[in-house]
């Protein structure tokens, strides 16, 4: 009844959705792997933003790790401040801006403030001027993408930015930038309605795992619908062969 498994051409068909099903099993295990991975870089997170803001001290020997919360004073120079774009508040569409912090003792560290609407696209932003004076703020260490490079000629003078560039916010500014910034989550004294501060970021699983359960179940979906065809084609030849056997003699 099975027999016909054993052609070449049903061979063939049986080696390839193999190979489908079992690529099908690795990426879901591969996404599982990725979720793991999510999950315990998730968990060091967590860990450092629940911990208590620490006072830091600029040292270029010990840089503060991503996500630590740290506590400064220091002025902000809303002349030197760049916009963020591409940012979404409630659905809405706008800026973030990135103000630097100069502190006594003589470095600077660029503060994402928060985010800002959209027609408020130029700098500085008096509808979300920081406080005047000394400020005592809280915020978490963030380090810039790699392969952010520093712009040349007319660029260097534009204020929007398409993602955070250290090299060229450098150029732009007076004192010793430091090679990180930091996400504002608090400040005193608090300045106006904006920027909208976010605050400590939310953490999720991504898309991983139900990523895999798609994967696993298209191998599933591949394996029963070979099966499905198996089973079609040999009652289908089945059929055929009893329709096609000669009739023996006396049968009526």
């Amino acid at each position: 009844m099975y027999a016909f498994l054993r052609r070449p051409a049903w061979l063939a068909l049986q080696f390839v959705v193999l190979g489908v099903v079992i690529t099908f099993l690795l990426l879901g295990r591969w996404q599982l792997s990725r979720l793991d991975e999510r999950r315990t870089e998730n968990a060091l997170i967590a860990n450092r933003l629940s911990a208590d803001p620490t006072d830091w001290v600029p040292d270029s020997a010990v840089m503060p790790l991503e996500y630590t919360r740290l506590s400064i004073n220091g002025v902000f120079e809303t002349d030197e401040e760049v916009l963020l774009r591409s940012q979404v508040n409630l659905g809405q569409p706008g800026f973030d801006v990135l103000t630097p912090l100069y502190l006594d003792s003589g470095s600077t560290i660029v503060v994402n403030r928060g985010w800002i609407p959209l027609e408020l696209d130029e700098v500085p932003v008096p509808r979300a001027a920081p406080p005047e004076g000394e400020v005592a703020l809280d915020g978490y260490v963030r380090y810039p993408l790699a392969g952010a490079a520093a712009g040349s000629g007319s660029e260097i003078q534009t204020h929007i930015f398409a993602r955070v560039e250290l090299d060229r916010l450098d150029l732009q500014t007076d004192g010793d930038l430091e090679r990180f910034y930091l996400e504002l989550t608090q400040m005193e004294p608090m300045g106006g309605s904006l920027p909208i501060t976010e605050g400590l970021p939310e953490l999720s699983d991504g898309p991983h795992l139900s990523y895999a359960v798609q994967w696993f179940a298209f191998a599933l979906v591949s394996t029963f619908g070979l099966a499905a065809l198996i089973r079609s084609t040999a009652r289908r030849r089945s059929r055929i062969s009893r329709r096609e056997e000669p009739e023996q003699p006396g049968s009526r």
